[in-house]
């Protein structure tokens, strides 16, 4: 009867087994998966993720590239056409680049105005900039247009706004305020495209801020470039700040500082029961940190009549005030104002800490 029972445990276990491997595979087999010899027909569209923000398209994103690359070769010009200028950029960087004519015309430029620039170590980008400045007496710029880049009027430029959503939840909180959100938005309008916001009464561009922590800006091309590269440093510069603050506070971590911890019960305590408690406090902690390079004259603990003044790293004082509260559960909260004045090492003072728990 037991062997009986035995194998039909084994062949039941081995049954569920089997299920089991079979749901796994049916759980982890994706049910919009085509089948081997299937219809492509039949099969169901992936869904793609809806953009968050603007996603300039593969032709747009591969000439902005190119514009953020450095010079393959010095740009070196002399009164020449800038019809000419630009075949040569246009073949030398694989990228297309028209005139925007009707723009051009309504202010009597022409793409025959000469030229002349020389410049080297900078990027394409900041190249353009310089030589299209000094493109006759009206102002020229460029923006990408229909997968171009299209060199038109300052003024038509002004004209055509692009929508992005930038996300801001790294330089304010997720749940920013609208004062929080505000000041950011303050920040950007200062400092980038000072008269292309409405909020000049200049301009035509807008920010608006959007919970959780993003901004809608409707803005030039160019604008929004000077935006990204604000963005941008603010980035690193907040980066770089709490990475100093980070190595400060390791650095502080390993640092003997002086605390006062107030203890009501130690107030009529005679000086024997004092240097008990002293004692006390000393074999509950790490008095003796490992790994913490901390000199023996430069650490203390002293039971006063009202308080334990004590000198170690942060996380001996930690230890010593917890230890403080389970043998004297009344006392207050740590007084940090005996840190003031205290970092000399405890010169003069009982208890100094010379050789360890017991050293006092």
């Amino acid at each position: 009867m037991g062997q009986s029972n035995w194998a039909w445990g084994c062949a039941l276990l081995l049954a569920l087994t089997v299920v089991g491997h079979v749901v796994a595979e049916e759980a982890d087999r994706d049910p919009f998966a085509q089948e081997p010899g299937a219809s492509p027909s039949n099969a169901t569209p992936e869904k793609k993720p809806a953009a968050s923000s603007y996603s300039p398209g593969e032709a747009e994103q591969r000439i902005e590239s190119v514009l953020d690359q450095p010079l393959r070769e010095p740009l070196d010009f002399i009164e020449q056409p800038l019809r000419d200028v630009v075949d040569i950029l246009e073949e030398t960087y694989d990228i297309p680049i028209q005139f925007d004519t009707a723009a051009l015309d309504a202010v009597a430029a022409s793409p025959d105005v000469e030229v002349s620039v020389q410049i080297n170590n900078v990027t394409l980008r900041s190249a353009l900039d310089l030589m299209l400045n000094n493109a006759g007496a009206e102002e020229l710029t460029y923006i990408i247009d229909n997968e171009v880049l299209l060199i038109t009027t300052q003024e038509e430029a002004e004209t055509r706004l692009e929508v992005i959503v930038y996300r801001v939840d790294d330089l304010v909180s997720l749940d920013a305020s609208r004062t929080e959100l505000d000041r950011l938005i303050d920040i950007v309008v200062a400092s980038v495209g000072q008269e292309s916001w409405k909020n000049s009464g200049t301009g035509e561009g807008e920010i608006n801020s959007f919970a959780p922590a993003m901004l809608v800006v409707s803005q030039t091309h160019h604008v929004h470039e000077q935006l990204e590269r604000l963005l941008d440093s603010v980035r690193r510069t907040k980066a770089a700040i709490e990475t100093d603050n980070a190595a400060e506070r390791e650095a502080a971590s390993h640092r003997p500082v002086t605390r006062a911890i107030r203890v009501r019960d130690a107030a009529n305590a005679k000086p024997e029961d004092r240097n008990i408690l002293q004692q006390a406090l000393i074999q509950s902690v790490d008095w003796q940190v490992a790994g913490e390079d901390v000199a023996e004259d430069d650490v203390f603990l002293h039971v006063m009549s009202d308080r334990v003044l004590v000198r170690h790293v942060p996380a001996v004082i930690r230890q010593v005030e917890l230890a403080i509260r389970e043998i004297s559960p009344s006392s207050p909260p740590t007084d940090n104002r005996g840190g003031g004045g205290m970092e000399g090492g405890g010169a003069g003072m009982e208890g100094r800490g010379g050789g360890g728990r017991g050293g006092f």
